[in-house]
């Protein structure tokens, strides 16, 4: 075991978990442990990555020449328990498998990994430029690792999120094309919410290309306003860059989270420190 990765044990003392997310009506639950606490020598007992993949290209314009990097990933919870507060940090290497540290380092968190359920994300972003010729950083490879998980639950909710509402898998919609500048497509999708409780979920995406290879990602913001029990909305995505044609002809594969807010611990299950 790495000296950067704590095995850690799941508190038994009360916790609580903000169910309201920006907009919510700010209440919370408090409850103890009702099954034996968890302890874990690797975030892989409960999370895996299971795929991932970038793309780099040029954008040009007259005396400019700058650098873009499209990425995504995708984790899969293969625990029997629901994992709460999963973060995920994405680093970008060199050919020696070294860490670029001009490259920018990203990542996402999700609020609720259901038992046997994949995330994933990802982003586009610009990372060297506007400086015409030079040197400029090779990315030769992309490391995918969990960062903290902070508690895990039972399918039911019944060891923390009692009494709002047994966790549930939100059903998305075909995501479309709603809009474009020429450089980027806004794309939308909807979310039909299955909890008993009114959450404002966000959605992100992979893009994948024909192979099914993963050349990009994207992530929304939430929702505009709290989605009832049985109710759709539609939730937008961030800008997919169509300079790249692969990411412009890549599929997008979406994925749901509620937001239900950051579990509140003080010791989680696992924590990269």
């Amino acid at each position: 075991m790495t000296t950067i990765g704590k095995l850690v044990a799941l508190a038994c003392a009360a916790l609580a978990l903000t169910t309201a997310c920006g907009g919510g009506d700010g209440s919370s639950s408090a409850a103890g442990d009702t099954g034996e606490p968890k302890t874990i020598a690797s975030a892989d007992e409960v999370i895996k990555v299971v795929d991932k993949g970038f793309v780099t290209y040029k954008v040009e314009k007259p005396g400019v020449e700058s650098d873009y990097l499209s990425y995504g990933y995708v984790i899969e919870n293969v625990s029997d328990e629901v994992a709460l507060t999963v973060r995920v940090a994405v680093e970008f290497t060199d050919e020696a498998g070294k860490p670029l540290p001009d490259v920018p380092s990203s990542g996402n968190e999700f609020s609720v990994v259901l038992p046997g359920r994949r995330m994933g994300a990802g982003h586009s972003e610009s990372y060297a430029g506007p400086a015409p010729g030079g040197d400029r950083p090779t990315i030769a490879g992309m490391n995918v690792k969990i960062t903290l998980i902070t508690a895990l639950d039972t399918p039911d909710g019944e060891r923390y999120r009692k009494p709002p509402a047994p966790y549930a898998e939100l059903a998305t919609g075909d995501p479309v094309v709603v809009g474009s500048n020429g450089r980027n497509e806004t794309v939308a999708a909807e979310v039909t919410n299955t909890y008993d409780v009114p959450p404002r979920p966000k959605l992100t995406a992979v893009v994948r290309n024909a192979d099914g290879v993963i050349v990009g990602g994207m992530n929304s913001e939430p929702v505009t306003q709290q989605i009832q029990p049985g109710d759709s909305a539609r939730a937008e995505f961030f800008d997919r860059d169509i300079r790249s044609p692969k990411v412009a002809e890549g599929t997008v594969e979406c994925y749901a989270d509620p937001n239900l807010g950051r579990m509140i611990t003080r010791t989680p299950v696992w924590q990269d420190t």
